[in-house]
């Protein structure tokens, strides 16, 4: 694996409770965008901070698009995630269904870089 970008980041995801919506969060840590050393594959990755349990997993695709925030402190895309089970067991979220991910950073050059990162990365 290659790192390509990181930062210390909270990832939300979007629950859509019959007809109303809510954002939960999937934890804090550092998230960390890698590539494979031979291959195409890119990916986001984070750990929470306190269990160090992968929380989020998130191939990316060459048609993903990144949004930034109005607020500027986040980006947001539609993606599918993949997380750790109790057994530690990567399995896909939401049934495999695309969901959408807004990633909150401190600052608004945070969110930028991580955008350009992200963007710079998508496989062609």
């Amino acid at each position: 694996e290659e790192l390509l970008h990181e930062v210390r980041a909270k990832v939300m995801w979007y629950r859509k409770n019959d007809d109303e919506g809510t954002w939960g969060a999937k934890g804090t840590g550092q998230l960390l965008l890698l590539k494979q050393k031979e291959g195409n594959l890119r990916w986001l990755l984070m750990r929470t901070e306190t269990t160090g349990r992968v929380t989020y997993n998130c191939p990316l695709y060459a048609s993903l698009k990144v949004t930034p925030d109005i607020k500027g402190k986040a980006v947001s895309f539609v993606a599918v995630s993949y997380a750790e089970d109790k057994s530690g067991r990567l399995v896909a979220e939401n049934e495999g269904k695309p969901s959408l991910f807004r990633i909150r950073v401190k600052t608004s050059e945070a969110a930028e870089a991580l955008a350009k990162a992200i963007q710079d990365a998508l496989p062609l």
